[in-house]
């Protein structure tokens, strides 16, 4: 009975300490997205702020593409090696071993492959690297150099815009002026 109670109480604790781990993760995300408004201010951070959210609206068909590619490496992996190697004798196997290589760049040393099974081990894993780390890194790359330069030229264009529409006041200003000067009464 005691140990029944004492199990209740520790899940009943455990149950609050997640409850309060997701409201201070959400109260993290708030904070951010706050300081992230109050970057907004400086013109080169909202260049910056205005650049990240065009990724992220732009970045979901290329998070889609990149998912479908580890996705049909995996099945690959699956389907090659799944008999012969522990890496990749479920999907989620295959897809651990793929992510793990892609982040880490961990080496790929399998014993007991006779050698054509290694040479096509091998070329799956460099395949899967250029593609996967040179082509859609330098993907990622273009995409925010491209959303960079684009949130640039609009700054840019505001605030060409602005100088324009300061000049043009400037003026109109100066004529009217003149034009006091010209009838001959000044207002000090």
């Amino acid at each position: 009975r005691a140990l029944a109670i004492m199990r209740y109480v520790t899940d009943v604790v455990e149950f609050r300490m997640l409850v309060f781990k997701v409201f201070s993760a959400v109260g993290f995300v708030t904070q951010l997205l706050q300081f992230v408004k109050i970057c907004t201010f400086h013109p080169q951070l909202d260049v910056l702020v205005k650049t990240v959210m065009t990724l992220v609206t732009s970045g979901v068909f290329f998070f889609c593409l990149f998912i479908l590619a580890i996705f049909f490496f995996a099945i690959t992996g699956l389907s090659l090696f799944g008999d012969k190697l522990e890496e990749f004798n479920n999907l989620g196997a295959a897809l651990h071993t793929l992510c793990n290589v892609l982040m880490t760049a961990d080496g790929f040393v399998y014993d007991g492959l006779n050698d054509i099974m290694m040479y096509l081990l091998t070329f799956y894993f460099y395949s899967f690297i250029l593609i996967m780390s040179i082509i859609f890194m330098n993907l990622v790359l273009a995409i925010v150099v491209e959303a960079y330069d684009k949130m640039r030229e609009d700054a840019d264009r505001e605030s060409s815009l602005s100088a324009a529409q300061v000049m043009a006041d400037l003026k109109i200003q100066f004529i009217e002026f003149i034009d006091t000067l010209d009838n001959g009464r000044v207002d000090n």
